[in-house]
């Protein structure tokens, strides 16, 4: 059971909400992050998918209002890929995000994948953030839409 789990920003990718919990619990180690948050040690996070998601809820505090579905239309890049796939295989990847199938993630979705191992950005969006953000929330962190055209 998580103590404490960050609340995602709007449009922030799951990623950035899981560097931000390392980042404030201050984990030296990814693989302890990983167990913490997914359960094992190994388990797969990528920039736009994640795995696990129905672990990471149960292990939420109980006051949170989190469901895995929500986490995943709102905080990762599946909207983005459906429409470019057919129902029944993002229906199939959805089923793996939730539990723990990271073959299905990147037998199907190997094409994305490949070309996604750093983020992107667009410096004008960074610019006009730096000034916005200070005002708002007062940290940086990574946008789902700014990370999916880029």
């Amino acid at each position: 059971m998580l103590g404490w789990f960050p609340d995602p920003y709007p449009d922030e990718l799951f990623y950035s909400v899981c560097a931000r919990y390392s980042e404030r619990m201050n984990y030296k180690n990814n693989m302890h992050v990983f167990q913490d948050i997914f359960g094992e040690s190994f388990s797969c996070i990528y920039i736009h998918l994640v795995t696990r998601l129905d672990y990471l809820i149960t292990s939420l505090p109980a006051e949170n209002n989190y469901t895995a579905d929500r986490l995943i239309d709102e905080h990762t890049s599946l909207s983005f890929y459906s429409a470019f796939h057919p129902p029944y295989l993002i229906k199939m990847l959805r089923d793996a995000i939730k539990q723990n199938n990271p073959e299905v993630t990147l037998n199907r979705f190997e094409n994305f994948m490949r070309n996604m191992n750093y983020l992107r950005f667009c410096p004008q969006c960074i610019l006009e953030d730096k000034s916005n953000l200070v005002n708002a929330i007062g940290i940086a962190y990574i946008k789902f839409l700014e990370s999916k055209f880029v």
